[in-house]
């Protein structure tokens, strides 16, 4: 670049050219001079009302599937720039059909780039595909934009703070139902058949009046003689039933000498199999796991609830959970254990079970909630057994792994 450093070259052949009258000196002198002068003000103008759009499909999607990715670049102004650069800053691991990305410093991240001449008030625009291979959260952005003046001189920077969270959430494990024996719901709320892990629990809740229909065998006759109206007992029905998830993501059960990818995807996807499932049955369904967000680095829980909107509030969870413990699953459990719900089932996912965590899920048995084990560990064996519910998961995750390679 010349730039202002050569403005001083210029004046000089202007006071030489004068000094010995000589005009050419005097003319290159000053077309060199009004030549960096333009420049110097073209460049400075060249990043004014220059905007970036990035629009993505939406901001959730699953493993393995493509959004649609659509960049544009307007100038609003009546001065046309014969270099745009822009670099937009994507994830890695994302696979953008026919785009132009470098590598950068950070192995996470890539440069998606684009360079263009634009002319005044232009829009120029670009449609992707992005694929996201993983579950996780994918941000994009900031952006850097680059340009400068007609004739190369000057060059001018902005960094734009556009940024887009994207989260990806895991696949179903595909457990089938008759191995669960999930049964669905009758119109009044009852089960067809018990559930192996969603079994009935219908519980007392109060007393009310009689209502043409009800059971006889719901009659409260104390309260009946007592007030002389017909008064019957009321039982939370089984479609109010807590189902609470505890996933465990200490994989190999010492924190500190990492985890298995492999159990951790597992347990990720089973919870969200058994969450869909439950929520789907009518149940209350929370999550609580020892895994922290790969974004805040925060333990990480969802309440009970059966609102339309509780679906995506734990997949939102299981995007964002990553392998970095807040502790072990049964600290846990007795931190979160006085939110539980009367009589919850709580359904450990977990890829290590010890006896320590035996004896903790035996100890809510004893408090009157409903604890059963789903196992999804590499080992053969898990390191204690039990005489919970426990349910091996593991032949029907590595069918499902070796399918989807």
């Amino acid at each position: 670049m010349i730039g202002l450093p050569s403005l001083g070259v210029f004046f000089s052949l202007m006071v030489l050219g004068f000094a010995v009258s000589e005009g050419f000196l005097v003319g290159l002198g000053v077309m060199g001079a009004l030549m960096i002068g333009v420049g110097w003000a073209w460049n400075r103008l060249s990043l004014e009302d220059v905007s970036y759009t990035r629009q993505i499909s939406s901001n959730r999607t699953f493993a393995g599937e493509s959004l649609h990715l659509h960049i544009s670049i307007s100038n609003d102004k009546p001065l046309p720039l014969s270099k745009l650069k822009v670099m937009d800053s994507v994830p890695a691991d994302i696979s953008i059909d026919g785009a132009h990305t470098d590598a950068t410093a950070n192995p996470d991240s890539r440069k998606l780039v684009h360079s263009c001449a634009i002319g005044w008030y232009e829009t120029v625009e670009w449609d992707y595909e992005a694929l996201f291979p993983r579950r996780g959260h994918y941000p994009m952005g900031p952006v850097e934009v680059q340009s400068g003046d007609l004739f190369g001189l000057f060059k001018s920077e902005m960094l734009q703070s556009l940024v887009t969270h994207i989260l990806v959430y895991p696949n179903k494990a595909p457990i089938p139902m008759n191995m669960i024996n999930l049964a669905p719901k009758k119109p009044v709320g009852e089960l067809r058949t018990r559930s192996w892990i969603f079994h009935d629990s219908t519980r007392f809740t109060g007393i009310r009046d009689y209502r043409f229909g009800d059971s006889v065998r719901h009659v409260d006759w104390k309260a009946t003689a007592r007030t002389q109206t017909l008064k019957v007992r009321e039982f939370e029905s089984e479609a109010q039933h807590s189902v609470i998830l505890a996933l465990n993501l200490d994989t190999l059960g010492v924190g500190w000498r990492g985890y298995s990818s492999v159990s951790l995807e597992n347990a990720v996807s089973v919870a969200a199999s058994l969450a869909e499932t439950g929520l789907e049955l009518g149940y209350s369904v929370g999550l609580i796991t020892n895994g922290t967000s790969v974004v805040e680095e925060r333990p990480m829980s969802v309440p009970p609830s059966r609102n339309p909107k509780q679906g995506s509030r734990i997949y939102d969870v299981l995007a964002m959970v990553g392998p970095y413990l807040t502790g072990s699953i049964q600290n846990v459990i007795e931190k979160e254990r006085a939110r539980f719900p009367y009589g919850s089932t709580l359904v450990l996912v977990t890829a290590d079970y010890s006896e320590s965590l035996d004896g903790a899920m035996r100890g809510l048995a004893k408090l009157h909630y409903s604890p059963v084990v789903v196992y999804v560990g590499d080992a053969e064996q898990p390191k204690a057994s039990t005489s919970l519910p426990f349910y091996d998961v593991r032949k029907e995750l590595d069918l499902w792994n070796e399918k989807v390679g």
